[in-house]
């Protein structure tokens, strides 16, 4: 874990000035706030928020996904938690995944509509409960993982006990407490990957793996702005002859005006899926 930072996270417990002020003075740099138990928003969520943020803390957010309803349910009410302004300082955002009986759907589908709003796709769980409750998928290694394993030891303990097919280097948070009191403040304490919380997750891939990803995103700009098969073809197969795969700055920069159009269309329909889910929550 690179840059170990000491963090806490919270459910209904209220976040005071001078609480703020001892966290820091001992060292506390990230707050965490629930933003949905799965049938509830804590009264305290957006002002705990507001408070953390205002003392410079780091802060995060949770959704606590359940077998009762869809993903993009849980997503919707734990955004409608909180104001535009501090969902868009939030520095990760994680699907909570710890109760019994939760579909697997349920879960990805909390993580998408988490993504297509913003933010990164992460996950919170603990080892009984991925591989007892959710069968130990290893389709969720495209998400950041915050696993809890309460020893009272902040030393990185996942490589030990690994699962679901993450790797070391994608584990965001380590949570090794449970709920006691901190500073007067009920919640649980962290260790966070300080680089990864601030969005260094870079991926190295094969130059295979970069003709492929070529070939399906100038599939994608073919399709999205209607420049026909056979210019979609010679584009394609001006990569894939290119030397290195096509993975190469000049060619990132012949296809930047194309990406950039495609990645508009994209981040609009996003948005346009996000806005209806809030709004049939808040309709009722």
């Amino acid at each position: 874990m690179n840059n170990p930072t000491k963090g806490i996270d919270v459910s209904f417990s209220t976040l005071t000035p001078k609480a703020c002020k001892a966290l820091w003075k001992d060292g506390v740099r990230v707050f965490w706030q629930c933003l949905w138990t799965g049938s509830q928003t804590p009264a305290t969520a957006a002002t705990n928020l507001q408070i953390a943020k205002e003392f410079g803390f780091i802060i995060c957010g949770y959704i606590s996904v359940t077998s009762s309803h869809n993903g993009y349910w849980h997503f919707a009410n734990g955004r409608n938690a909180v104001s535009d302004e501090i969902w868009d300082a939030l520095a990760l955002v994680v699907c909570d995944v710890e109760l019994q009986f939760i579909p697997n759907q349920a879960i990805r589908d909390c993580v998408e509509a988490i993504y297509h709003a913003g933010k990164r796709r992460a996950i919170y769980t603990s080892y009984n409960a991925w591989v007892a409750n959710q069968g130990d998928p290893h389709t969720f290694t495209d998400c950041l993982l915050c696993n809890a394993l309460w020893d009272n030891n902040e030393d990185f303990d996942f490589p030990s006990l690994p699962y679901g097919g993450w790797l070391p280097k994608q584990v965001v948070c380590e949570q090794y407490t449970g709920g006691g009191d901190v500073f007067g403040v009920n919640a649980d304490r962290d260790v966070w990957d300080g680089d990864l919380l601030k969005g260094d997750t870079r991926v190295v891939y094969t130059d295979e793996k970069l003709t492929e990803i070529f070939t399906e995103l100038l599939k994608s700009i073919a399709h999205s702005l209607d420049i026909g098969v056979t210019t979609a073809n010679a584009l394609i197969q001006h990569v894939n002859s290119h030397p290195g795969g096509g993975a190469t700055i000049t060619m990132a920069g012949e296809l930047a005006p194309l990406v950039e159009k495609v990645n508009a269309l994209e981040a609009d329909l996003a948005k346009f899926k996000t806005a209806i889910a809030v709004a049939a929550v808040a309709n009722g």
